[in-house]
């Protein structure tokens, strides 16, 4: 939430999400790809146990052919309504040749246990990581939105995380120089 929120993004629907791929696993092809998405208080994994709750599924379940790197986009066939102050869970699930070697996609090291994975859906549990993929959200209602100059601008209300540009809906300023400054948003 903490991430989407810098952005500008405060509630509203979620309207696609995708991957980087970096390379190929032992196929191109997956069975059943589905994509369930569900809001959760918690920021990570305490427990190798998966939940239980109710997921909303918002993309599949169809036969996916994945390109051999870059970026995959799925749109969802049904939106997913985020309330703008839980935290997101995306459930992904597949058959097929992969469903022993995954496509390699990239992630981020966390400082804590962002991912749960297993290799069969009828386990009740599964192994944590620290690593988690590289996710980009399509959402209703948040173009680019693009600032410049980039000077004094920051992502936060601290002014702690400094914007360098790109897609930002909203950023806060902080000078220590006292007088006009003017700025352009795209």
């Amino acid at each position: 939430k903490t991430e989407l929120n810098a952005l500008g993004f405060d509630a509203g629907n979620i309207t696609g999400i995708s991957f980087e791929i970096a390379t190929l696993g032992s196929a191109n092809s997956n069975s059943n790809y589905t994509i369930k998405m569900r809001q959760v208080s918690q920021e990570n994994f305490s427990t190798t146990s998966f939940l239980t709750e109710t997921f909303t599924t918002v993309f599949g379940p169809v036969s996916y052919t994945h390109q051999p790197s870059g970026w995959h986009d799925f749109e969802f066939t049904t939106p997913f309504v985020w309330d703008g102050s839980s935290n997101i869970l995306i459930e992904l699930t597949h058959g097929g040749a992969n469903s022993t070697n995954n496509a390699q996609t990239y992630y981020t090291e966390t400082t804590d246990d962002k991912s749960l994975a297993a290799n069969s859906v009828t386990v009740e549990t599964g192994t944590l990581s620290k690593k988690r993929l590289n996710t980009k959200f399509l959402v209703n209602g948040l173009g680019e939105t693009v600032w410049t100059p980039a000077t004094n601008l920051y992502l936060d209300e601290g002014a702690t995380q400094p914007y360098a540009g790109g897609n930002a809906k909203k950023v806060y300023f902080k000078s220590s120089t006292v007088g006009e400054h003017n700025y352009s948003v795209v």
